[in-house]
């Protein structure tokens, strides 16, 4: 709501409530996973293909958690 073109704190786009849930980490998780072993493989003697593989693992595992052991149930998760 605004007056005079003032926007006030109970304007919607003052918000700011975030809220995360599990399925928001597994999204963080899996490019969090390749830049990591990537950062790795760069600094420490890994091959890159190695690191890749790692970081396929890690992802693969937060995919399977996500979709399969603990799938979305449409009231906000488990």
């Amino acid at each position: 709501m605004t007056t005079r073109g003032i926007d006030t704190p109970t304007d919607p786009r003052f918000d700011l409530e975030i809220e995360f849930d599990r399925y928001d980490l597994h999204l963080a998780i899996i490019p969090l996973a390749f830049l990591t072993t990537a950062g790795a493989s760069l600094l420490a003697d890994i091959a890159f293909e190695s690191a890749l593989m790692m970081a396929s693992l890690v992802g693969l595992v937060a995919m399977l958690d996500g979709m399969v052991l603990r799938p979305p149930n449409g009231h906000g998760g488990v």
